[in-house]
């Protein structure tokens, strides 16, 4: 039986390090994109990289000429993936940009998972189940007003309920308009709420003050939402494709009369900086 093989962004913190560990029980191989190294005082990852069951490719997400040397390295090596993980994202307390000048949490939250897929569904195997989950945010449903020409340089700023959730809803939008072509070549792709989970970006001031003592005392491990991207993972059938998910459920949210002019603004985005 061939191993399944899971590429997961952000894998050595929060919920996608749970992921990484989920796998790893499961006798699966990740290949892990992230930025900063993996915990060392581990003995299940410092057994699985030395064996080879974690490739690392480490990249700044947020800076394209970093990410532009890992995926070439990547593709190089033409792993045979079986899911790619979308997990990374950022949080900021404060309006940032990217070194391309964009809006840091569009970037890394929205951008950077759609150059990801059109760079690497190539490398979805053609004998494995070729899917694409993408971490979005229950967040994306408290956005009330959506502008696709002011993601990139946003006119007002608000922790969680500003850029961050119209990232997410951005990233779930351009996820349901995807599905159908990406279907005519056999993968699938979903964006999954993982719910709220205790980790360094629900502990950080990125978050409003409430929700950070929410977070500390009613979130969930971060192998909760883990355990939701893998589920995401197994069960997406055809007909789901394309789909928003919380608690495992398709979820309806606003704006989707908004998904081609995005889909237009992100493949041009990806056309000037690689193609």
């Amino acid at each position: 039986m061939n191993e399944k093989v899971s590429l997961i962004t952000g894998a050595n913190s929060g919920i996608g390090l749970a992921l990484t560990k989920k796998i790893l029980t499961e006798q699966g191989k990740v290949i892990a994109l992230i930025r900063s190294s993996f915990p060392t005082d581990d003995s299940v990852l410092t057994q699985a990289i030395a064996h080879g069951r974690i490739t690392i490719y480490q990249a700044n997400l947020s800076d394209f000429a970093s990410l532009k040397a890992a995926l070439k390295a990547i593709k190089q090596h033409k792993p045979a993936l079986d899911v790619i993980f979308n997990n990374a994202g950022v949080s900021t307390a404060t309006l940032e940009f990217s070194p391309q000048g964009r809006e840091l949490q569009f970037e890394v939250n929205t951008v950077v998972p759609y150059i990801l897929l059109m760079e690497l569904k190539e490398c979805l195997s053609a004998n494995g189940s070729r899917k694409v989950i993408n971490t979005s945010s229950n967040a994306a449903l408290y956005v009330k007003k959506f502008r696709v020409e002011e993601l990139d340089r946003p006119n007002h700023f608000k922790k969680l309920f500003g850029p961050y959730a119209a990232s997410k809803l951005a990233l779930t939008l351009w996820t349901r308009e995807v599905a159908s072509w990406l279907s005519t070549e056999g993968i699938r792709i979903a964006s999954v709420d993982p719910g709220g989970n205790q980790s360094k970006m629900t502990a950080s001031t990125s978050m409003p003050l409430v929700l950070r003592l929410v977070a500390k005392f009613m979130f969930s491990p971060a192998s909760t939402g883990a355990q939701r991207l893998q589920d995401a993972a197994r069960q997406l059938s055809d007909a789901e494709t394309g789909a928003f998910f919380i608690k495992g459920k398709p979820a309806s949210y606003r704006f989707q009369e908004q998904g081609n002019a995005l889909l237009s603004k992100l493949h041009a985005i990806y056309r000037q900086e690689y193609l």
